[in-house]
């Protein structure tokens, strides 16, 4: 049986739910923030664990790595993102991408 390619479609368990305009006030709505992680303390990797199976994100601090690296990065991520899909899906299938685990061969 073979599922849908990943450069194809998206799956529905990916796919963002659309927005409703009637949310609750911002006094009845509790915003969690994202959990910060310092790397130099001792139990970082427990943390790091816990953050992504509670809020699935995290921001990390203390990790040494160079400015220039991190805005180096930054620059080539909003290159990607202001790609047209499907210059994004051109480029998924020119590399390749990551071999899919979900066909049968």
């Amino acid at each position: 049986m073979k599922l849908r390619h990943w450069t194809k479609e998206l799956p529905d368990s990916h796919a963002w739910k659309p927005l409703h305009h009637d949310l609750p006030s911002d006094s009845a709505c509790k915003l969690e923030s994202v959990p910060i992680i310092d790397l130099n303390r001792k139990n970082a990797m427990e943390l790091i664990g816990s953050a992504c199976k509670s809020r699935g994100a995290f921001e990390v601090v203390n990790h040494n790595i160079a400015m220039s690296l991190l805005d180096d990065i930054e620059s080539a991520r909003k290159r990607l993102f202001s790609l047209s899909t499907q210059q994004k899906l051109k480029a998924a299938t020119r590399f390749k991408g990551p071999k899919s685990c979900h066909t049968n061969n």
